[in-house]
């Protein structure tokens, strides 16, 4: 089993969860709705990581995934200006350089949940083959999304069964039996 798509969960949990913590540090920035869906959205994260096998906790990641990006636009741009108004109100340097940096973390968060999701995607291609013939219009030549890269020589999904014949390899001539009369025998 191929470990590489488990450590990049893992490594993809383990940074949203941290910035998410570091974004919600400040009291002023973000309500508790952004605590409570991240660590909703961490949950399935962890989950996923678990059950290694199953591609319904990816899948619910990834979904989740992307409703939390558009949360956290929704609630940066609501309550980001009302922090900094709170927090200039307070006069406290101290205050105003925890708001600015959970707002830079939450913001850091937010850019890197685009990348996170593609990724999250990928993996989930990797635990089942019904997402493998996933098709963006217009982006049919980008890898990761379209099936036939090479004009069409090899079937969607990447898979090609060598035991029966293929359309994908109509071209190709298949090979006949094997002649063991004209090799040598095993000398031991």
């Amino acid at each position: 089993m191929n470990n590489a798509p488990q450590t990049t969960l893992k490594i993809i949990f383990v940074a949203h969860f941290v910035l998410t913590f570091w974004g919600s540090m400040s009291g002023v920035l973000m309500p508790a709705a952004y605590l409570y869906l991240n660590g909703f959205v961490l949950a399935f994260g962890f989950w996923a990581i678990v059950n290694p096998e199953s591609p319904e906790p990816v899948m619910m990641y990834l979904i989740m995934h992307g409703i939390s990006v558009v949360q956290d636009i929704i609630l940066l741009g609501i309550y980001a200006p009302r922090g900094y108004d709170q927090s200039r109100a307070t006069r406290d340097q101290g205050y105003i350089n925890e708001y600015r940096f959970s707002l830079g973390m939450a913001i850091v968060d937010l850019l890197i949940k685009p990348v996170t999701g593609f990724l999250l995607f990928r993996i989930l291609r990797s635990r089942s083959g019904d997402y493998a013939e996933f098709n963006i219009p217009g982006v049919s030549n980008f890898p990761g999304f379209a099936g036939n890269l090479d004009g069409g020589t090899t079937p969607p999904g990447g898979y090609e069964n060598i035991d029966q014949p293929s359309p994908y390899r109509s071209n190709v001539e298949t090979a006949t039996g094997h002649d063991t009369m004209d090799k040598p025998p095993l000398q031991q």
